[in-house]
């Protein structure tokens, strides 16, 4: 693993890691939400969100990057994981 994940007090946790730009697809699904307002507590955490709709997006995430497309659209694919270090694939 890139770092060693701990669940502690609702918060995820990367103990001695530089920042990281972790890239969330499906962020404005149920899981993707609660995961993505976890890793926004952060500090280590440059968070960068992937959805279809981001109207759909909580208020409090509009502040971070939004990367904004279809999985199924290749070219949209092709940029997506540029300056990425970590993947969480929620999306169906």
């Amino acid at each position: 693993m890139v770092c060693d994940k701990i669940l502690k007090t609702n918060h995820l946790v990367c103990k001695g890691e530089q920042m990281k730009t972790v890239l969330v697809l499906g962020a404005n699904g149920f899981v993707g939400t609660h995961v993505s307002l976890a890793l926004k507590k952060e500090k280590n955490v440059n968070l960068v969100l992937a959805c279809r709709d981001s109207s759909k997006l909580l208020d409090t995430l509009l502040d971070e990057e939004i990367r904004e497309g279809d999985i199924i659209d290749e070219p949209y694919l092709e940029t997506l994981f540029d300056d990425v270090d970590i993947v969480i694939n929620l999306a169906s």
